[in-house]
């Protein structure tokens, strides 16, 4: 989370956050010192001022709408959103589910889970969907196989960017409105224009010297990406594309009507 005089930016894991992340440090010209990270570990992140006010890279770095402090609550939402269906991938291929240290959670949360996954970490791409909709989606969503049950985008999204975000649990299924009305208070960049999209938010907030924005190359969370010659769709089986589709299909709708710059 970064927070800011004239916005607060919610990083969504792989939609492209790590980019603005980087952007933004540059157009407000910080670099952390020996002093500011020895002080970030008492004040929860970087603090710095700058030309353009107060402007803070907090932890936890994927903070969510319920962390923002009181003091930043009246600000600007700003974030990115990425085709669920792509961003499925890109998670599969970063890896991060893969850690030693999320095993035990795996057992607690999913039944019989050395049975059912007995080749973790070397899953197939089904199996990375499964088990991770059994792990981190919340009843009564948690039904990989029930197309009605919202996917684990669509939920990451909401419990990240919405207030008091168990309570959408409250409903079996979730529509195209209850989406728009879930996110119509947030200003989204969209991955697949995110340079241009950036540009052009942070040139209405006021914010200058940003041509270089325009021909940032892509910025690879620890140098890892999806192989430049695979294609994100030959992931899926025309089964499994169907499911994902209708799970995550309010998202799906959403992120299609945003406005393309």
């Amino acid at each position: 989370m970064i927070m800011t005089d004239h916005f607060v930016f919610l990083h969504l894991p792989k939609t492209g956050g790590t980019f603005v992340s980087e952007v933004l440090h540059e157009v407000y010209a910080t670099r952390p010192t020996w002093w500011s990270t020895c002080a970030s570990l008492f004040r929860k992140g970087h603090h710095f001022q700058t030309r353009y006010g107060s402007f803070v890279h907090c932890h936890p770095w994927h903070g969510t709408r319920d962390e923002i402090p009181p003091g930043y609550r009246d600000r600007p939402l700003l974030s990115c959103l990425r085709p669920p269906l792509e961003r499925y991938v890109s998670i599969y291929e970063f890896g991060w589910w893969k850690r030693p240290e999320l095993l035990n959670g795996y057992r607690k949360n999913v039944d019989h889970f050395e049975t059912r996954f007995p080749t973790f970490p070397n899953l197939s791409f089904r199996d990375f969907l499964h088990l991770l909709h059994e792990c981190r989606v919340p009843q009564p969503w948690r039904h990989f196989e029930d197309p009605d049950c919202p996917g684990l985008h669509t939920w990451q999204t909401l419990r990240q960017l919405t207030r008091k975000p168990h309570d959408w649990t409250k409903t079996p299924s979730l529509s195209f409105e209850q989406i728009v009305a879930a996110l119509r208070d947030i200003h989204f960049l969209k991955t697949e224009t995110l340079n241009e999209d950036l540009f052009d938010f942070l040139s209405e907030n006021g914010l200058s010297d940003l041509a270089f924005i325009r021909n940032k190359p892509r910025v690879l969370p620890g140098g890892r990406g999806r192989n430049p010659n695979s294609d994100w769709e030959s992931y899926y089986d025309p089964e499994l594309k169907t499911l994902m589709e209708t799970k995550d299909r309010g998202l799906i709708e959403f992120y299609s009507d945003l406005k393309t710059s």
